[in-house]
């Protein structure tokens, strides 16, 4: 990463942290069964990324939840895998302000919704959708654990080896599956 980059980076964290300090949502957990509209986040880096969202997607359609997905790539792939995730609404960089925090044209509608669950996919360090996650008006957040994610996540799921979409949803289902009292 470069001095400039870095240095855009850091001054977006703290622009992050004032909104957080700002802001006065209520998170609490939701039981799955409970939840009705459910909001996917991910990092779209290959098409199998997006195709194994798509399939989380479809199970829980298949559960009777109503899904939105989301998902940050390149602009060179975006074309690509609209044509894969038809339903799918994709952020580039193109997207970004200066600080890489996401525009509100094109985030306004995800943000705005209050989703019962929110499910952030990304299993790395990708500020657009740190900050979508942190903006959400989503009653549950859930992620994989990182110590910079603890103020933004309700639920957290460490992922000590094999981390990858697959585990992360495979672990996923099982927490969600699990009674609201246990």
């Amino acid at each position: 990463m470069s001095i400039l980059a870095g240095l855009r980076t850091r001054w977006a964290f703290r622009m992050l942290e004032k909104e957080r300090n700002r802001r006065a949502v209520v998170h609490h957990s939701i039981a799955f069964g409970e939840a009705a509209d459910i909001g996917i986040l991910f990092l779209a880096q290959t098409l199998e990324d997006v195709l194994r969202i798509k399939d989380f997607a479809a199970y829980l359609k298949e559960q009777g939840k109503k899904v939105t997905v989301f998902g940050y790539t390149s602009p060179a792939n975006e074309t690509a895998f609209k044509t894969k995730s038809v339903f799918f609404d994709y952020l580039t960089e193109k997207d970004l302000n200066f600080f890489f925090i996401p525009s509100a044209q094109k985030t306004a509608g995800f943000l705005e919704r209050p989703f019962d669950i929110l499910i952030n996919f990304c299993l790395e360090d990708c500020f657009p959708l740190t900050w979508l996650t942190a903006m959400s008006k989503a009653t549950f957040r859930i992620g994989e654990y990182s110590p910079s994610r603890v103020p933004d996540l309700d639920l957290m799921i460490h992922l000590k080896e094999d981390r990858n979409i697959d585990n992360f949803a495979l672990q996923l289902k099982q927490y969600l599956s699990l009674p609201a009292s246990a």
